[in-house]
């Protein structure tokens, strides 16, 4: 929550929006914008395996994350360009069991429990190229909306593989380091005060692969992660 204070400072600048030259946003061909915020991340999991077996029972669980973001609004009717470059650092944890035949000390079992996890936390940069639309335009108020591409670049990614059951667990490598998403978002702007609200979907998926050792094998076992990103972000910002 590192970005709270900041918000809650610029939260009552919302409420007085419309008081002032200053405040009020003049119409022009181009706005730029910074914005903070926050969003929450549940990747979809697309595969889960271990030494080549599917994997059936998860269960994910969502981290809240960053974001910081430097924006241009071109356009000045209803229709408009959005481009962004941002960062944004994002946490998800997944928790998984594993086959009966690799948890031997369960017998008569088809799968351990919930008792193994797979921590992401990944920092990136960030590409969205959105178009927008005005629903309401009635200066100091705007309500519009926005959809396009976002491309992601994972430039730093910090993995936790814990199984109980293993003596070692490690980190081999990320197929895809790069992804591509589709954002939608709606955002509503009070003179120079703007809160955006979006939804990001990946279109891309991002293979992880790691190894581990079970005590009672000691033959190292591949384990595969496959998901695709899924995630909400709320951010307060302000043009100029």
């Amino acid at each position: 929550m590192k970005f709270l204070p900041a918000l809650l400072l610029l939260v009552p600048l919302c409420a007085s929006a419309q008081r002032g030259d200053f405040m009020l946003l003049k119409e022009k061909k181009w706005n730029l914008g910074v914005r903070i915020g926050f969003d929450a991340s549940l990747p979809i999991v697309h595969s889960l395996s271990a030494g080549g077996e599917e994997l059936q029972s998860s269960n994910q669980s969502y981290r809240v994350g960053y974001l910081a973001a430097i924006s241009l609004r071109v356009g000045r009717d209803r229709v408009f360009f959005n481009p962004s470059f941002a960062w944004h650092r994002s946490e998800s944890e997944l928790q998984f069991a594993l086959p009966q035949n690799y948890t031997p000390d369960n017998a008569g079992q088809n799968e351990s429990a919930f008792t193994n996890s797979i921590s992401v936390r990944s920092s990136s940069l960030e590409l969205p190229l959105l178009i927008g639309y005005d629903l309401v335009k009635s200066n100091p108020y705007r309500l519009s909306v926005l959809v396009g591409p976002k491309l992601k670049y994972f430039y730093k990614t910090d993995y936790d593989l814990d199984i109980a059951e293993a003596s070692f667990c490690g980190f081999v490598e990320d197929k895809h380091p790069g992804s591509l998403s589709l954002v939608a978002g709606v955002d509503v702007t009070i003179g120079r005060l703007f809160l955006d609200f979006n939804y990001e979907f990946g279109i891309t998926r991002t293979k992880t692969l790691f190894t581990y050792t079970l005590t009672d094998i000691p033959s190292p076992t591949p384990l595969e992660y496959e998901r695709r990103t899924n995630n909400i972000s709320f951010a307060l910002g302000f043009l100029f």
